[in-house]
């Protein structure tokens, strides 16, 4: 008798230990998101937020590839998917960028290199970033603002009907680590199948709090990520411009005024009012923004004289609207703005030979309706002007990229080399962040460091992480 109910009960013993490790099994699976250890660290400096990648304090976060599939799988798991965002330590990418220089076989540089980034890049958010906003990618990309990252990425909620809303671009964000994973904002249209994937979307932080500033069905949205809260600026509106270093958005509104919104604040501004009286209706045009500032030209409708050549500019100093002339005709080539200046280029030819010297003017029109010119430096290389941000102009010359803090008398500085040759794919454009220049394709990413010593670019290399493959 006690043999037979020692077995039975070492049965049901044996039973119960299988069903438990099976419940345990089901909670504990392994394609479950875990987040990675970030020992605490929070309160960290942000450098080049936006883009492909950003650098808070020794880590770099990064999108894994250009991923360009909405309706692709985009679950909350371990899976290592192209365009999810991942993050490696400078040290750590430093010594895989190395690895170029070892002497070793191309097959074996590209296996070490492989090993060296499934050990040390580290997955992050599995959720793919998405946008198609191919028209103003200086808007789009991952942002880290506080202790969190935010993307957007496709909306995978269901209508009524059952379908996926792909086509609408979610705001979400997440801790560092990759948890807590939080959707701010449904960015829709008045219909539910309007394509939002395409919006021109800016994310700012204004006194501690997360806006998206966008344009959808020609109106000027706010919205607040704390509590999803939108609110329309202005409606039918036209001639959009981003100034991203200021937080603000310049348009023109229903009535052909000029307009500044800064992010934040409740309401627009009137900048450029309207003038249709009996001898004169003047029309405008918003040709660029930079620090705070919206230049443009105007035709009168009226009178044929006003030829629409004049650049103007207008800005808020906080208290008053200004306004004067900073050209009195548009250059042949690219023009920048500078405060109540504009930058340009000018080239002489020396004599009849093919020597050629290259001039960086600032220039503005005074009182007296007379052009003031300003040489700042010149270069017997070709100079092309990208941009001015925070009163620094970022300009290329001789494959080379430097950097002017205008108004001083500061060196230039090198900011990056030959980004004529990474690859732009949709959205996304090469990002420089420190000496790094990271740039993606299709599911895949890649990244080169400037050498200062030999004054070259480091070979690209593939630093995409990926799904190993099981066997």
């Amino acid at each position: 008798m006690f043999n037979k109910n020692f077995k039975k009960s070492l049965i049901i013993l044996v039973a119960c230990l299988m069903l438990a490790l099976v419940v345990f099994a089901a909670c504990d699976q392994t394609d479950d998101f875990k987040p990675v250890v970030t020992d605490g660290i929070s309160g960290q400096t942000v450098e080049d937020n936006g883009g492909i990648a950003v650098k808070y304090g020794d880590y770099i976060y990064y999108v894994n590839g250009f991923f360009g599939d909405a309706t692709a799988d985009n679950s909350y798991t371990n899976t290592i998917r192209a365009g999810a965002i991942v993050r490696v330590k400078t040290t750590d990418l430093d010594a895989i960028i190395a690895l170029n220089d070892e002497d070793l076989s191309s097959s074996e540089k590209t296996e070490r290199i492989e090993a060296a980034v499934k050990e040390k890049v580290q997955l992050v958010v599995p959720c793919f970033y998405f946008s198609a906003n191919e028209t103003n990618p200086d808007l789009a990309g991952i942002h880290i603002f506080g202790d969190r990252l935010y993307i957007t990425t496709p909306n995978q909620s269901l209508t009524d009907g059952g379908q996926k809303m792909y086509n609408q671009l979610v705001l979400e964000s997440y801790k560092l680590d990759g948890s807590d994973r939080k959707q701010h904002l449904v960015i829709a249209g008045e219909d539910w199948s309007t394509d939002t994937s395409k919006t021109e979307l800016l994310l700012s932080e204004v006194n501690g709090e997360v806006y998206a500033t966008y344009v959808l069905d020609d109106k000027l949205v706010s919205a607040k990520a704390s509590d999803a809260s939108t609110k329309v600026i202005a409606e039918e509106i036209t001639n959009v411009k981003f100034d991203k270093a200021n937080n603000a958005v310049f348009f023109m509104d229903e009535e052909g005024q000029i307009c500044q919104f800064n992010v934040g604040a409740s309401e627009h501004k009137v900048l450029v009012a309207k003038v249709d009286t009996e001898t004169s209706k003047l029309t405008y045009t918003v040709t660029a923004v930079s620090d705070g500032y919206v230049y443009y030209t105007q035709a009168d409708e009226k009178n044929a004289t006003l030829n629409g050549l004049t650049v103007y500019y207008a800005h808020f100093d906080g208290t008053n609207v200004v306004n004067g002339a900073v050209l009195n005709a548009k250059p042949s080539g690219t023009y920048l703005g500078w405060g109540a200046k504009a930058i340009y280029v000018e080239t002489e030819t020396h004599g009849s030979t093919t020597a050629k010297t290259y001039t960086v003017y600032a220039t503005y029109v005074d009182a007296n309706g007379e052009t003031v010119k300003e040489s700042l430096f010149d270069s017997r290389d070709s100079i092309t002007l990208d941009k001015i941000e925070n009163g620094v102009l970022y300009y290329t010359s001789n494959s080379v990229t430097y950097t002017a803090k205008l108004g001083t008398t500061e060196e230039h500085q090198f900011y990056a080399k030959s980004l004529s040759n990474y690859s732009t794919t949709g959205w996304a454009k090469a990002d420089v962040v420190g000496n790094y220049i990271f740039a993606l394709t299709s599911n895949s990413a890649s990244v080169a460091s400037y050498n200062a010593e030999t004054e070259k670019n480091s070979t690209s290399t593939n630093i995409t992480l990926v799904q190993e493959v099981e066997e």
